[in-house]
């Protein structure tokens, strides 16, 4: 995430480092449930599916695998829509009746529905498409802010609002990690263990010159500068740490 903060200073390894005043460094700050206004792209089936029907199609160029009918023609549907979903450029796709409407991941953005068709069975529905717009489309306001408060700005994503907080590790269900212990790297080859609270984290990165070690920013405890360090942990250890 491209971020800009107000600092004073960064410590790489805890020593004072050069550093431009305004450094990459924003976080997140609130997260809200919105509604916004986005492109639409219907997948429209002429009747309902039938048992031993198999559906098809392309998104944006890369093929579906074939689903075949299970249970019934609505949770079909709903196996196919998920599908669609994981293809790049879909923001999510959910299933009205007998069509799949799907969402652009750029609410301004387009999706390329092609190929849809319905094979075996005893009868196959007919595909056609559609298109529009639409306001009223659940997202969420994910508030993002320097470390100081200021140069505050709003992102308005698709993605549901405990989806955004599970991935910031906020709905963690039994709030069991409040904070994590890292091995901090010294330059002159010493260890130092040390304990970041959770929210406090910034981000986390393999370090270039050994993936087995990681760089990590967090926020200091007055919450007005960023802190580097190398640590005994990657990128996938820290975010496991603070995920268990």
């Amino acid at each position: 995430m491209a971020n800009l903060a107000l600092i004073n200073q960064v410590l790489f390894n805890g020593q004072n480092a050069p550093m431009a005043k305004y450094v990459s460094s924003k976080k997140v700050v609130g997260v809200s449930a919105t509604t916004y206004t986005s492109n639409y792209f219907d997948v429209v089936f002429s009747t309902a599916l039938v048992a031993s029907n198999s559906v098809a199609g392309t998104v944006n160029g890369s093929a579906l695998t074939a689903t075949v009918y299970a249970t019934s023609s609505a949770a079909t549907l709903a196996a196919v829509a998920v599908k669609i979903a994981a293809k790049s450029g879909v923001g999510s796709a959910v299933v009205i009746g007998n069509k799949i409407r799907v969402y652009p991941s750029n609410a301004n953005g387009a999706v390329a529905l092609t190929s849809f068709a319905v094979t075996l069975g005893s009868s196959q529905a007919s595909v056609s498409y559609a298109s529009g717009s639409i306001a009223g489309v659940a997202g969420t306001n994910v508030l993002l802010a320097n470390l100081d408060g200021s140069m505050s700005d709003v992102l308005t994503v698709s993605n549901t609002v405990a989806a955004v907080k599970t991935a910031l590790n906020t709905a963690n269900t039994t709030n069991s990690v409040n904070a994590i212990t890292l091995t901090v790297k010294n330059n002159d080859g010493t260890t130092a263990s040390t304990t970041i609270n959770v929210n406090q984290l910034l981000w986390a990165i393999d370090d270039p010159t050994d993936s087995a070690d990681g760089i990590v920013a967090y926020a200091d405890a007055a919450n007005d500068r960023a802190i580097v360090v190398v640590t005994d942990e990657n990128g996938a250890a820290v975010a496991a740490l603070a995920n268990a």
